[in-house]
Formats: structure tokens, sequence, C-alpha cells
């Protein structure tokens, strides 16, 4: 990696790089404003204004990025160094607030959130990305601690957000119990980095480590630190949570944490394994941890565990959240070439199964009072003469998901395999190939389902959705939005492309 030109700046001067997240900030003071002022049944008019403060947000975030790019350097370190303002972070805060604002609009009409409060929860939802956005910067391990907690936290409030739903309380008490064991192992191990160094700044981390520390505690700590970033991407073993968190929680907030949450674990996981790649063991030389064949074995198992088990599923939440782990396990492909492209690859599919899964979610949650449930067989069977537009864009998201071209999904996956194997990581590849192919079968299970099967002349008789006609406008828009840049960058992804390039070249 290349030696990076960070400018160090103190507190007061660190707030002139920091209006991203003051912005945000006050954009969840003014929807908490605006839900007290209206009441209960007018809650929902917060949403509006939450999406165009976002949009705001972003626009304040591309200007002091622009700024920073116009001082000639590739960051700022903030606040003595617990946290940067970098091409990295402007991506990951990109993708938050992208994540974000589907989210809002995906719960103005959802089902599962009538008579709700929506002030409240679109409060909350912006608190939480404002600890993405903390995720996404932190360069101090107690930063990571902290911010992991903050949208731990806000998380286990949305999950069990509506009250006397016995599934979305037992999500909720689940995750905590789960969030809380894996936010003390990553505790703990960065109570052990910080005996062996004296610091907490990752940067600091792998020059103190080099001047000679014992392999076995660095091993330890690096590993404990992993469980807690591991645990808010899903990789195996830490993923048990998943399944039934993604089931029982509200759709919009399912969606939320299959993309915002798990985006976030990975930016903690740049942080970490791009600074720690370098960390000597006792002996020099050789790293403490050979992060790339512990990354090939976290990718092997992730993928493989989440595909395998996702074709015993009936209910698509659930097939959906093993198929969220298999993804991580496809976006650890790139992590463990340890370079530049492997790096590129993963951020980029990270874009691209924003718009897909989202897409897919959103489907589930425009057609729930339709279908009532999210029971495969039962449920989707002859939906594509019932709904044939709904049923053609879930198959467009479910076929970008399975990496069938031309979708944005083919091009994600091209660029990952494509770094794999230019890292002579052919085992792997081909792995990950063998994993592709599995899950096109139970993605063509709900496919099958919606075309193939049901009794004809009973849907003759079933109400007909006609072009987008049996869902809110506001799904209608919102569908579209998310199936044209999934069909679009499978065929001119150079933009983006270019944007992902200039977030992590400065690295190397």
């Amino acid at each position: 990696m290349s030696e990076l030109a960070y400018k160090s700046v103190g507190n007061v001067e660190s707030l002139q790089y920091y209006w991203p997240e003051v912005s945000l900030i006050g954009v969840f003071l003014l929807v908490f404003f605006i839900d007290l002022a209206t009441g209960t049944k007018r809650s929902s008019r917060a949403g509006p204004v939450a999406v165009i403060g976002l949009a705001f947000v972003a626009l304040v975030t591309v200007a002091t990025h622009a700024r920073i790019s116009g001082e000639g350097i590739d960051g700022v370190r903030l606040f003595f160094g617990m946290a940067v303002a970098d091409p990295v972070s402007m991506f990951f805060k990109l993708i938050f607030l992208a994540a974000t604002g589907m989210t809002i609009l995906m719960s103005l009409k959802c089902p599962e959130l009538e008579d709700r409060r929506l002030g409240e929860y679109f409060g909350i939802l912006l608190l939480l990305t404002v600890g993405l956005f903390l995720m996404a910067s932190s360069t101090n391990l107690l930063m990571f601690y902290i911010s992991l907690e903050v949208v731990s936290y806000l998380s286990y409030v949305l999950v069990g957000f509506v009250k006397g739903d016995v599934r979305g309380s037992e999500a909720a008490l689940k995750y905590v119990l789960f969030g809380s064991v894996s936010s003390g192992a990553m505790l703990f191990g960065i109570s052990i980095l910080y005996g062996l160094t004296g610091t907490m700044d990752i940067y600091l981390l792998a020059q103190a480590l080099g001047e000679g520390a014992a392999r076995l505690p660095v091993v330890v700590a690096s590993f404990l630190v992993l469980v807690g970033i591991g645990y808010k991407i899903s990789v195996v073993p830490f993923h048990f949570w998943t399944p039934d968190v993604y089931e029982g929680s509200n759709t919009p907030m399912t969606a939320f944490l299959s993309v915002g949450s798990t985006a976030a674990g990975f930016a903690l996981l740049i942080r970490f394994v791009f600074s720690a790649t370098s960390l000597p063991g006792s002996e020099g030389g050789a790293p403490a941890v050979d992060w790339q064949q512990l990354l090939t074995v976290l990718s092997v198992a992730t993928m493989t565990l989440g595909n395998l088990v996702a074709i015993h599923q009936r209910n698509l939440k659930r097939l959906l959240a093993y198929s969220s782990i298999a993804h991580a396990g496809y976006i650890l492909m790139g992590f463990a070439t340890l370079n530049e492209e492997g790096l590129f690859a993963a951020l980029f599919y990270i874009a691209v199964y924003l718009f897909m899964n989202l897409g897919a979610f959103l489907v589930i949650i425009a057609l729930r009072n339709r279908i009532h449930q999210e029971d495969l067989v039962a449920s989707y069977k002859g939906l594509g003469r019932r709904f044939p537009a709904e049923a053609v864009m879930l198959a467009v998201f479910l076929f970008s998901l399975t990496g069938i071209p031309p979708l944005a999904g083919f091009i994600g996956k091209f660029y990952l395999f494509a770094a794999v194997i230019r890292a002579h990581l052919y085992e792997l590849a081909v792995i990950g190939g063998l994993n592709s192919v599995v899950s096109l079968y139970y993605y063509a299970r709900v496919l099958r389902a919606m075309f193939l099967e049901g009794d004809e002349g009973e849907a003759e008789t079933t109400e007909t959705g006609g072009l987008l006609g049996s869902i809110a406008p506001l799904y209608k828009v919102l569908l579209v939005a998310l199936t044209v840049p999934t069909l679009v960058l499978g065929i001119y992804w150079t933009p983006l492309a270019d944007l992902v390039r200039q977030s992590v070249g400065f690295m190397f």
C-alpha cells in the first residue's frame, strides 16, 4: 500500500470537514420536531422531509470531499485521529444515504407499518444512519466499538418497532443476544491490542506491533475484533441471527439491514484489514495474521452455507436472508485478494447489490396486501399471470442476484471473479462459480412458482394488476427507479466504476 497523504487536524478545525454528519443530525432533529408538531395521524409527513434532507446531505458529502480533493490530499484525519474524511468514507456515506432514503420511501405505504408513528421510525432510522457514517469514518478501535454499538442499539429498536408483533419482538430479542456477545468479543480483542501497543489508532497499530509483539496475542485479538465485524456482515459462523431477524422484522427494516448495515460492516473491515495486513509477528517479516487465507476460508464457508441452506427455504424473506449471507461471501472474495483490483470489485458489487436487493424486498412489500404472506408455494404461484409487471421486475432482480447477463449483478460478479483469478486464487474462483450455479436453482424456484405453476382457471378469476396497476403509485415509481439501474448497469457501468475506482485507488 502507498503512503497515504492525510492531513491531521484538531477538534475545532475538524468541524469544517464534518458537515455531512452535522447536516444529517440536523435532518434527524427536524424530522423529530415535525413528528411532535403534526401528531400521530400525520406523522408520515415527516417522510418526504427526511428524503429531501437526505438528498441535501448527499450534496454536502460530495462538496466536502471535493474540497478535500482540491487541497491536493487523500483525506483529513479528524478529531486527533478518531475519524477520517477520505474517498472510501464518501463512497460508503452515499451508499448509506441511498439505502436510508429508499427505506423511508418503502415504509410510507408499507402494510406492516400501518397506524404506526412513522415520524419516530424515520427519526430513529436517520440517527442510525449517523452511526453508519461513524462506522465508515472510524480510524480508532474505540470509535469502531462506539459506532458499532450505536448502530446495533438503534437496529434493535427498529426491528421490534411494531408493538404486538410476536415475530418482530422475538427477532429483536435474538438480535440483542447475538449482538451483545459479538460486541463483547470485539471489545475484548480491542483491549488486547491496546495492551500490546498502547494505542488504538489503526495507523499507529502496525507501527507499534512492528517493533515486536508476541504473535499469538495478535492473532487472538485480531480474530476477536473480526467477530464484531463479522456479525455485522453476517459472515459464517457469526450469521446465526440473520435468518430469524430478517424474517421477523418489518420488511423495510429487513431491506435496510441487508444493504446499509452490511455495507457498514465491510467499511470497518476495510479499515481493519488493509492496515492490519502489515502487522508483523514477533519474528518480523511475515504478518501475524495470514489475512488472505483467513478471508478465503470465510468467503468459501459463507457463500457455501448461505446458498445450500437457501435451497430448503419456503419463506421468501428467509430465502433472501440466506441469499444475503451468500452475497457477503461473494464480496469477501474481493477482500481475499488484498489488492486494489479486489477491493474495487468488492465495492462495485456492494453498489449494484443495493439496487437489486432493495428491489426484491420492495416487490414483497408492494404485493403484501395481495398475497398476505411470503410463502413461495402457497402465495407466489401464478403471480406472473395475476401481477405480470411485478413478477417480471422480481425476476429481473433475482436474475441479477444470480449474476445472469446482461444485468448489473453479472458485471459485479465478473469484476469479482476477474480479481480473484488475477490474484491466482483459482480454487476460490471455482468454488464461487459453483455457488453461483447453486443460487440459480433456488432463485429459479421462485420464478417457476410465479410463471409456471398455478391453476390457470383460478388465475382468470383472481384480481389482476395489469401494468403495475395493483400497487400504490409510490411503489410504482420506486420499482422503476430500482429496475432501471439494475438493467442499465449491466450494459453501461463506466460512471459507477470510475467512482468506485477513485474511492479505492488512493489506498494503493
